[in-house]
């Protein structure tokens, strides 16, 4: 019923706002608007769908200075849009004439819900959608929310890389560490507490990616990088798995990672944590497991 695009205030069915939108060369001029009007009035007089709060035409370059004077002046356009009723152009192959009965319904609209909508208001409001960055790139602009902190126990989703941060220690120390022992040595008690932060860390960011971009920001596309960065260091020999871990964060919190979307918004924090984000994917390992 030549609506393009419909938002409602609150429910489907309710009160709502149309967006017309044109993909025009040119600015939008009066002739282009009669049609919409139209079809908009008819369905509306046959009762197929009530009036918008407000009706948005979409354009490129917007509406032409004609088009824009008519809709300072709601009489007029209802004047104008009676003088150029475009009967032929409603429903294809059919004639719509403007009867006394559509002229007495159209005495009753406000014309002062048509505008044409600035390209710059459009925009702005998509900027602050999921598909601005991936749309139009030139990187984010929202700030980036404070990171997750760490639950005090350890969580399924984090089992891996906890498992492989015990046998690393236990390889340090040459003796099983478990969970209960973390703290029985302060050095790797609290390594193991930056590195569950450094996990959280990462995945904040990743879930920031999620929020501000529909592609995620290629979030895993980061992860590829710190990968393809880190893994000569994960797998040269070392004295032990405590060893590569902390050779290997120290390798990934200098690596060039300035072309990445998230790049203004990545801290050496977050570079750790995608390390174990990556063990705990089984990407890498610090300690060979058994088969």
């Amino acid at each position: 019923m030549g609506r393009d695009v419909i938002g409602y205030h609150v429910k489907v069915g309710g009160t709502w706002d149309n967006y017309q939108c044109k993909h025009y060369k040119d600015p939008l001029t009066p002739s282009n608007i009669w049609p919409e009007l139209a079809k908009l009035i008819y369905f509306a007089k046959r009762g197929d769908l009530t009036l918008p709060s407000d009706y948005y035409f979409v354009a490129p370059l917007g509406g032409g200075p004609t088009l824009t004077r008519l809709l300072e002046k709601p009489d007029e356009l209802q004047k104008e849009l009676e003088d150029n009723w475009p009967n032929a152009a409603i429903i294809k192959g059919s004639d719509i004439p403007l009867t006394s009965e559509l002229k007495d319904f159209i005495s009753k609209i406000d014309f002062g819900m048509f505008h044409v909508a600035d390209p710059l208001w459009v925009l702005e409001g998509h900027r602050g959608t999921t598909y601005h960055a991936l749309r139009f790139g030139g990187g984010l602009t929202k700030p980036r929310p404070k990171p997750e902190l760490p639950p005090d126990t350890i969580q399924q989703s984090e089992a891996r890389y906890v498992s492989q941060l015990y046998s690393a220690y236990s390889e340090h120390l040459n003796r099983t560490i478990g969970p209960g022992e973390i703290d029985s040595d302060a050095g790797i008690g609290k390594h193991f507490k930056r590195c569950r932060e450094n996990f959280y860390r990462a995945e904040s960011l990743r879930q920031f990616g999620r929020d501000s971009s529909a592609d995620g920001c290629n979030f895993e596309l980061l992860q590829e990088e710190i990968f393809v960065g880190i893994i000569d260091t994960v797998e040269a020999n070392h004295a032990d798995g405590y060893t590569r871990a902390r050779e290997t964060t120290t390798i990934a919190a200098g690596l060039a990672l300035s072309g990445h979307v998230l790049a203004d918004y990545l801290t050496v924090h977050d570079r750790h944590g995608v390390c174990h984000q990556l063990c705990n994917g089984g990407r890498i390992s610090w300690v060979v497991e058994d088969e």
